[in-house]
């Protein structure tokens, strides 16, 4: 008892320093099946999930049936979706690519809660801004800013560092590749790695989108855990924004575009031995 008692105040000094407390809990684990006890030691050193998220953007001002308008109300019941399920998960590594909307979210809520956050991108930053985060327009350029602010407190890495290419392939990529530097970083942390989505109930299955992240996800033969949210349901009570509407604040021609290129990649391994 004296030791769980010095072992807890141990975790509660290492706060958020996760090797540390892995490191503790490494050494302890050498102490089953050989000091009576010792497996009950292990539950202190408990640190949370490692969590993969995944949710819809804000609409681009062209979308022609608004889903997820660029709105405060829209913004604000997402949010309040999101920090409710991270206090419930109490997450300590998050992972996501950081688009407007759901993304950004919850990076920002994450780093609210002192977790520590990585941002996958699917390619060319430049091009990122333009395909995820303000479309290439300057009226969006407050979620930009917002990225910009995001990104400067997480790691990030890149799947790619080529040009998007008008390729949805590296969106689809990206999704395998943040998955895959999750389960190894929760692997390392001796926790679960676990999917959190914001997704609404549409069937429609876009490659590199959130339901594509979720089908591979939970498409495995080993049981992946996996959480989530309803968009349909968190955005039910919010006033419904006409298309006219949510495209009345942002013009109809972006100032910044994309290079285009009759291209298609495909995903290939290479095995060595």
């Amino acid at each position: 008892p004296a030791a769980a008692d010095s072992y807890r105040r141990a975790v509660q000094l290492a706060t958020h320093s996760l090797g540390n407390v892995v490191s503790m809990r490494g050494n302890a684990a050498l102490l089953v099946g050989q000091v009576v006890g010792a497996e009950e030691l292990l539950s202190i050193f408990n640190t949370g999930p490692v969590v993969i998220f995944s949710g819809h953007m804000v609409d681009k001002p062209d979308r022609a049936k608004p889903r997820f308008p660029d709105d405060e109300q829209y913004v604000a019941a997402v949010r309040q979706a999101i920090a409710t399920k991270l206090e419930e998960l109490h997450p300590v590594v998050g992972y996501c690519q950081g688009a407007c909307g759901a993304d950004l979210i919850f990076a920002e809520e994450m780093l609210k809660r002192d977790a520590e956050v990585h941002l996958v991108l699917p390619f060319d930053k430049d091009d990122f801004y333009m395909t995820s985060v303000d479309f290439g327009f300057d009226a969006r350029s407050h979620w930009r800013q917002r990225f910009d602010t995001v990104y400067a407190r997480s790691t990030h890495h890149f799947a790619t560092e080529e040009l998007y290419l008008g390729d949805n392939t590296l969106f689809a990529f990206a999704n395998k590749f943040k998955a895959g530097l999750a389960i190894a970083h929760a692997r390392r942390l001796g926790v679960d790695p676990m999917a959190l989505v914001v997704l609404d109930s549409n069937p429609q299955v876009l490659e590199g989108g959130t339901g594509d992240f979720l089908a591979g996800w939970v498409g495995r033969a080993v049981p992946r855990k996996h959480e989530r949210i309803n968009f349909d349901s968190i955005v039910a009570g919010v006033e419904p924004v006409t298309a006219s509407v949510a495209a009345s604040t942002t013009p109809l021609v972006a100032q910044r575009t994309v290079r285009k290129a009759d291209i298609r990649r495909k995903v290939k391994t290479m095995l060595f031995a």
